[in-house]
């Protein structure tokens, strides 16, 4: 018994000094990403749940009838008008195309819309890219933040477990979390004092989708502020460059028809809101005594709102004078590293006040609030509530197309989340003006601050 209980006490000792060997011989710095795994793997599995579901039918179809069109006719041929389904069907810029010509190629065939949706595999490949982007979101969070132990952690968890993400990349495969993944990229590079990466990143997000270009006076003001018009022109031209090498080939085969992303983006659904729940979504809520619906005649947008001026006229006015404001604040605070707390705020306004806003319009600046927090601790009550109304506005919009006859509490809940939208908006402006107000009259002059990953 003697020898057992000595072989015990040696086996015992050994294996902890091999643990602490163990736990030594992690590097300190190794350490601290550590926590992203367990993170990324939370993501995978809550979305893994939803992608084999096609939770929006038409959509993806319409995705599918674009894979099949390219699969036909070449992906340099998918810009001609004589391909069109309609003057409502508005395509997506080369680099979602150059996505979808991809679908098409590792699938094999020219999917077909009632066939292809009840393929697992297929449905598969046309979430892959939106499902990995938005895990890349995720880790660009983790990594931007690996020096801020609490926030590396919450910040990416709250993004894994965001009910209107997953919906709208998982459930609904949406493409909206690609574009996103670069606005943030641009962001960060511009925090980290890389401008001409900023610039980069901003062009590739242009390229996938269109309201990425929202980004584009924002950067502007903050790149010429901070550094000088050296490092502006050099990163626009940077830009403009990786824009005409992409386009180029749709254009020299199309000619102006490849440019129809962008010069035909507007005027598909002539709604004042198609689902957003938004400014003017509320207001003809009250109009009508009941929530609008989608594509609803009397509000068409091309009808006098004020005197001559249109809906969607004073749409564009009523955004161009919220992002005026974004924009006077980044001049005068440009010292500030707030660039995710000003870009938040700009998408937050194109989602609330030009018409013809979808409801997804709202994701960038629901992800980007998050993001803002490290920036401004103040933001935590924008990044929930943008958290809490986006989900509500995706899935009010998703489970009554899955399920007929299920309205999520349209009824109740619709006009008090459009609400809540206009007043996040107008609380997180008047906090930031009041703040940068006072910061700028306390220096008295301009002076450049460390970046976050220098701080």
């Amino acid at each position: 018994m003697g020898y057992f209980r000595k072989f015990a006490n040696v086996t015992a000792n050994a294996s902890t000094v091999g643990v602490q060997t163990l736990v030594v011989r992690v590097p300190q710095p190794a350490r601290r990403w550590l926590l992203l795994v367990p993170i990324i793997c939370l993501a995978l599995f809550v979305r893994w749940l939803y992608v084999p579901d096609v939770a929006y039918r038409g959509d993806l179809a319409h995705f599918t009838r674009w894979v099949r069109l390219i699969s036909q006719y070449g992906v340099f041929r998918f810009y001609d008008d004589r391909l069109r389904m309609g003057t409502w069907d508005r395509t997506y810029p080369p680099l979602a195309t150059l996505i979808f010509d991809g679908v098409g190629a590792v699938y094999g065939a020219a999917p077909h819309p009632l066939v292809a949706l009840r393929d697992q595999d297929y449905v598969l490949l046309l979430k892959l890219i939106p499902v990995a982007s938005e895990v890349a979101i995720i880790a660009a969070a983790y990594a931007w933040l690996i020096n801020r132990p609490v926030l590396r952690g919450l910040i990416p968890a709250l993004l894994a477990v965001s009910p209107g993400l997953i919906a709208t990349t998982a459930w609904w495969g949406q493409y909206d979390a690609p574009f996103t993944l670069f606005l943030v990229l641009a962001l960060i590079a511009l925090n980290r004092d890389r401008p001409v990466w900023a610039w980069v990143f901003l062009a590739v997000a242009t390229l996938l989708k269109q309201p990425a270009a929202i980004l584009t006076p924002l950067l502007f003001v903050i790149t010429l502020r901070r550094y000088d018009w050296n490092a502006t022109l050099t990163g626009m031209l940077v830009g403009a460059t990786i824009l005409a090498v992409v386009l180029t080939p749709f254009v020299l085969k199309e000619g102006k028809s490849a440019l129809s992303p962008y010069l035909k983006a507007g005027d598909a659904f002539p709604y004042v809101s198609n689902n957003a729940y938004n400014f003017w979504f509320a207001l003809a809520t009250f109009a009508k005594g009941a929530p609008m619906v989608f594509q609803e005649k009397r509000f068409r947008d091309a009808l006098n709102f004020l005197g001559p001026v249109s809906y969607k006229e004073a749409g564009l006015l009523l955004f161009a004078v919220a992002a005026l404001i974004v924009l006077v604040m980044a001049w005068r605070a440009a010292h500030e590293r707030k660039e995710l707390v000003w870009a938040a705020l700009l998408y937050l306004a194109f989602f609330l006040f030009p018409t013809q806003v979808h409801e997804r319009y709202l994701y960038p600046a629901a992800v980007l609030a998050l993001f803002a927090v490290a920036q401004d601790s103040r933001v935590w009550w924008l990044a929930l509530g943008l958290a809490a109304t986006y989900s509500y506005n995706v899935l009010a919009v998703i489970i009554p197309n899955k399920w007929p006859g299920q309205r999520f509490a349209v009824n109740v809940l619709a006009l008090p989340t459009a609400c809540l939208n206009l007043l996040l908006f107008l609380l997180a402006l008047r906090m930031e003006w009041v703040s940068e107000t006072n910061t700028v009259e306390g220096q008295g002059r301009y002076d450049r601050q460390p970046s976050l990953e220098q701080v």
